[in-house]
Parts: structure tokens; sequence; C-alpha cells
């Protein structure tokens, strides 16, 4: 049995369960700093709010869980004198809410004990030509500071590493200074989750989109709402030149969408410009455009003036 230091064990948690909604784990600090490709600061804060529903796995998590226990196996005949063993949740002992599930423990032929991470990535070794992303780095650095350990061996298998059943190697070492910083951040985080104020959603990520969606779900026949210049300019010019701006008029209309709140119409020079309508399947409310508005919109645009 391989020892843990003072780290306490905890029951695994179910996400959106009470218990998961107080803690705060290695892969959920990344997206509280910013750092996390998958997941926003903004999309963590709705989730933990019970503002909208936690989404299906990806096809990438999938494969992840579908890869570890091989990739494990490799890592340990690629070290036949190290001892492993697997784990489970464990909180620190002087701040329950911070928790880490780690995939594994080692202890190798010199004695020292650390942390292993198991990772699939098919665009390694190109997006770990630098070293360790930066977001594995704070998980891995929450992992230390959680268990009391100083490293954590990365085993990241891409299609070159799964065909050659040999997992290439990272080592972190634990840092105290981003340590310190990643608890702040934390702690400010639930403290926003507690006063019910969201951060910022980021319009350009289509995760922050959808999320937005979900802060509004209802749709009131309320009157028309007037949009500034700001909102309205730019998303008719996405319509416009749908081909050049698709991507500007997905992230104006999620704006819109927000600017609205439960207002069901957006009109913009007294003309109505889009509505909220119910999502399929019984999803959150989107932003369309009105029927015909696509031919309106360079008049208006030319009207009103150019985007600010």
């Amino acid at each position: 049995m391989i020892a843990r230091g003072e780290a306490l064990r905890v029951p695994d948690l179910d996400p959106g369960s009470p218990e998961w909604l107080a803690t705060v784990s290695g892969s959920q600090v990344a997206s509280i700093i910013g750092v996390n490709p998958y997941q926003s600061g903004y999309e963590l804060w709705m989730l933990k709010s019970g503002k909208m529903p936690r989404p299906e796995a990806t096809t990438a998590q999938t494969r992840g869980h579908e890869f570890e226990p091989l990739i494990l196996r490799w890592l340990g005949e690629a070290h036949p004198d190290w001892t492993f063993e697997g784990t489970g949740t464990f909180a620190h002992p002087d701040r329950p809410w911070q928790t880490g599930n780690p995939d594994q423990l080692y202890l190798d032929g010199d004695g020292r004990l650390g942390i292993v991470e198991v990772k699939t990535d098919r665009d390694h070794p190109h997006r770990w030509r630098h070293g360790i992303p930066e977001h594995y780095q704070c998980q891995a650095c929450w992992y230390c500071d959680v268990l009391g350990l100083d490293e954590v061996l990365f085993a990241v298998a891409g299609p070159y590493e799964l065909v050659d059943r040999k997992p290439a190697e990272y080592r972190y070492k634990y840092d105290s200074d981003l340590a310190a910083f990643l608890r702040r951040e934390a702690e400010r985080f639930s403290e926003s989750l507690a006063l019910g104020i969201a951060p910022d959603p980021d319009h350009t990520r289509p995760g922050d989109r959808a999320a937005v969606r979900w802060q509004h779900t209802r749709i009131e026949e309320t009157p028309p709402v007037e949009l500034p210049a700001e909102l309205a300019v730019p998303w008719l010019e996405a319509l416009a030149d749908e081909a050049r701006w698709e991507g500007r008029k997905a992230e104006y209309a999620s704006r819109i969408g927000a600017y609205l709140g439960d207002a069901k119409t957006a009109e913009y020079g007294g003309i109505t410009i889009g509505t909220r309508r119910s999502g399929r399947g019984g999803g959150p409310p989107s932003f369309t455009a009105a029927k015909g508005i696509k031919d309106k919109a360079p008049q208006l645009i030319t009207t009103e003036g150019a985007t600010p």
C-alpha cells in the first residue's frame, strides 16, 4: 500500500450533487483561471450554480476513459521496478473544498512517491512540443497540493504512441507559488457562486454561447426591446455577409440573447430584427433572425451607421 500523506479519502462525488457543488477539483481550477481550452470559468459557474445541465461527455473524454487502462498497463511495463496503485477522490485535510482525483500513484525504484496522470491527445506531440500544456500544469499542481506530493508523471498517448504501445512521459514539479494563486482564485470563484455574481461570458466561445442561452429560459410577451448600435449593427453585418461573418454572427446573436434577458423580440431602428425562440427537445431559447431581415440588413446598417 502506497502512503498518501495527509490527504483525506472522500467518496467519489456525483456531478451536480451538493457535495460536488461545494468543492473545486483539479480539472475545474484551470477553467476558473481561464486557461482550460475545453471549458471556461463562465461555463463552470453556470454548471455549479445549477442554471444549466451538465453536457454529455465529448468523444475525446470517452476516448480517454477507454484507453486509460491500456496506457497504464504500458507504463507499468516500461517501469517494472515501480509500484502503481489506483487512487480515488481526496480532499486537503485543512481545506475540504479542495479535492483531487488523480489516475494513479507510483512509488519508483528510488522510493520516490508521485502521481500518474494519463492523457490521450490526437495532436501529440505537436501540442506538447513546449512541454506540459498550461491547463494540465494547473491540474497537476492542484493534485500535488491536495495530496502533499511533489511530482506528477504524465503518460501521454497520441496516434504514434498508441500504435507503438509506449506512452510519452512528462514530469511536473510542484510550484508552491502557483498553488497559492490557484487557491486564491478558487476561493474568489466560490464567493461569486455564493453571491450569485456570474463572470462575464466570452461570446466568441461556443461553450459560453450555449451557456448564455440557459441564463434566461423564459420567453415573455414584452414590448420589443430597442437594441444599441454596438449590438445590432455587427449582427446585421454578419447577416449581410454570412459566408465571411458566420462566426461573428453567432457571437452577436449570443450577445443579443443575453441583452434581451427574458424578453422575446428585438428591434433596431424601429424594425423587428429577431426573436428568442424555444429550443428543440426542451433546450434553452436561442435568438434567431426575423423573416426577411437579411434582405433589410444592408439598409438598416446604412441608415443607422457603420459598426462602432
